[in-house]
């Protein structure tokens, strides 16, 4: 997809065959108070295959940021392919964020190629991330806001994401983990795990988006604290 990426695997490209079968699945995200659907996330769906595995694999290989940023592109293209004009998110690493920033940058060249600004972008940034030297990771992602990029913070209250990252990122959009969602109302400590994230998230005039929303009481649960995003 990349010049770059071509000339870099010209001898031996070990991740094409990766991306062989991957198509995408667009999950929307609705506002509660409205019912209008406000943006849509691109979900890779490999064919005969599971993406975690295919993770791992381009782990192996050593083209883990390769194999991410690509799945990234594709995305974008796949989103230009079906019309979606909708403002878009789009799953990243945190480590490609934190050791491959270059190459998310030329993520631009596909947004020119299909008609999109990066303003229209939310880069949903996922675990692991506990490895990740802080400071490197907020540089990175300052620059990515520099580009025009919004920045979500993927699998809160359940991962590894730590409230202190989420007060140095100030992302416009914290993603609440569907384990989380799941035990509520009922279960009081994931009740106060949602509460502790709404009060910082507050602070900030950060977005909360909880995933997962299967019943009436976790919506009226939701409703109750604030949150009006969900997934």
């Amino acid at each position: 997809m990349f010049s770059t990426e071509d000339r870099e695997n010209d001898v031996l490209d070990t991740v094409s065959p990766l991306l062989d079968g991957v198509r995408y699945a667009f999950q929307p995200l609705i506002n509660i108070h409205t019912g209008a659907i406000v943006a849509v996330e691109a979900l890779a769906r490999p064919t005969g295959a599971v993406i975690h595995d295919l993770f791992q694999t381009a782990a192996r290989r050593r083209q883990l940021t390769v194999f991410d940023s690509r799945l990234a592109a594709g995305a974008l293209r796949s989103a230009a392919a079906h019309e979606t004009l909708l403002p878009l998110h789009i799953n990243i690493l945190g480590g490609t964020v934190a050791h491959d920033l270059e190459r998310l940058e030329m993520l631009g060249q596909v947004l020119r190629e299909t008609g999109r600004r990066e303003h229209e972008i939310t880069l949903e940034i996922g675990p692991p991330l506990a490895r990740l030297h802080p400071p490197q990771l907020v540089e990175a992602v300052t620059r990515l806001r520099e580009l025009g990029y919004r920045i979500a913070l993927d699998g809160v209250g359940e991962g590894d994401v730590s409230l202190s990252l989420i007060a140095d990122i100030e992302p416009d959009v914290v993603k609440l983990d569907r384990g989380i969602v799941s035990g509520l109302p009922d279960q009081p400590g994931r009740v106060a795990v949602v509460e502790a994230i709404q009060h910082l998230c507050s602070t900030t005039d950060t977005h909360i988006v909880a995933e997962g929303v299967e019943s009436e009481r976790q919506l009226a649960a939701l409703r109750y604290r604030g949150i009006r995003l969900v997934q």
